[in-house]
């Protein structure tokens, strides 16, 4: 989902993006909807079903708040860091 120019990722333990995903369905069937069925959310984006445990599918914040936005749910940050960027350098 995101890639190496993105400023803002969002990186967590499997437990926690399980959490989150529970989170996210539970809201989810709250609002009427079937759970794990995002593309019925219109995201703008593809969340995989299986993205939890897929450590390589790290989402973004930007995508945080757009589902956050569809589900009329808020984003709590209580561990943040900041981390120089690995910027690659082109050599000729």
């Amino acid at each position: 989902m995101s890639d190496k120019n993105e400023i803002v990722t969002i990186e967590m333990a499997a437990s926690d993006r399980l959490r989150l995903d529970q989170q996210i369905n539970n809201r989810m069937e709250k609002m009427g909807h079937t759970a794990y069925d995002y593309s019925r959310l219109d995201l703008g984006f593809e969340l995989p079903v299986n993205w939890p445990a897929d450590m390589n599918c790290q989402l973004t914040l930007a995508q945080l708040t757009v589902i956050a936005v569809k589900l009329k749910m808020r984003i709590v940050i209580d561990n943040i860091n900041m981390l120089p960027l690995k910027i690659e350098r082109v050599t000729q």
